[in-house]
């Protein structure tokens, strides 16, 4: 039986954020730490089953357990982050809310008792698999490059709507992406200024190729993913990175005149999706 410790902190700042997606052809809710960086100290995962008892029709779940079952989640993080363990996220479908730790070594030895007996009307199933690669992590929770992006999209929207901008008033945005060699990026060039954008020329930038690129567009009109899938679209086949866009802020006392840039906000690499 493992005794009790103080958290142990982890190595990067959580950013936990959520996305929709399926899981074996049912509706499925992901929230998942996008920071998360696979330990070799903690090889064990533990996963949390625990039955909704009110599921929507479509296995979702019903806002009439959003606060019980944010009792349930607190619970465990608590419990768990007690003894060593990294909270890395969830899914909710089917039914069901998953929820995912990471433990030490021995951790299939630790002493659940006391988060299970917290969880009130609710009930677990607690299955712990070795993962040293943290593979569920990577392959299940984390986002594939399309809902990635639509996280970031609305991240950067958010921050610019707080920052009291004209979110209609048209502007240039800028995109940056990254290839492998230079092959890549000017094809890259060419689809994009075929795909209706303004392309500078390929920048060597350390081991990858720099491609910037740019269009006049309103925040509030295709910012929400809009461009980003078809952007997608082409340097995904391409073995590149999309990363991001940004623009001025137009501010209402200043009409059309910029303030300062809203740029896209910084994101793990993605992870490879199964």
């Amino acid at each position: 039986m493992a005794s009790k410790k103080s958290p142990k902190r982890i190595p990067w700042e959580p950013n936990f954020n959520v996305y929709m997606g399926e899981l074996n052809g049912n509706p499925c809710s992901f929230v998942v730490d996008l920071h998360a960086t696979p330990l070799p100290s903690h090889p064990v995962r533990l996963d949390v089953r625990v039955p909704l008892r009110f599921p929507r029709p479509d296995g979702l779940r019903d806002e009439r357990e959003l606060d019980a079952m944010g009792d349930v989640e607190d619970a465990l993080v608590l419990g768990l982050e007690q003894q060593s363990g990294i909270y890395v996220g969830r899914f909710v479908s089917a039914g069901t809310t998953v929820f995912f730790f990471y433990l030490p070594e021995g951790g299939q030895t630790l002493d659940l008792t006391e988060p299970l007996s917290k969880l009130g009307a609710y009930t677990a199933e607690c299955v712990f698999a070795h993962d040293p690669t943290w593979e569920l992590y990577r392959e299940v929770l984390f986002p594939d490059p399309y809902s990635l992006q639509a996280m970031l999209d609305t991240t950067l929207l958010m921050r610019i709507q707080e920052a009291g901008d004209r979110m209609d008033e048209v502007r240039e945005i800028d995109h940056m992406a990254y290839f492998p060699d230079t092959v890549a990026a000017e094809t890259a060039a060419v689809e994009l200024a075929q795909a209706g954008f303004r392309v500078d020329d390929p920048s060597p930038t350390g081991t990858e190729i720099a491609l910037a690129f740019h269009h006049d567009g309103a925040p509030a009109v295709g910012g929400q993913g809009g461009w980003s899938r078809s952007i997608l679209d082409i340097v995904l086949p391409l073995r590149g990175r999309y990363d991001g866009w940004g623009c001025m802020l137009v501010l209402p006392e200043e009409g059309r005149a910029p303030k300062k840039k809203a740029a896209a906000p910084k994101k793990k690499a993605a992870a490879p999706k199964k």
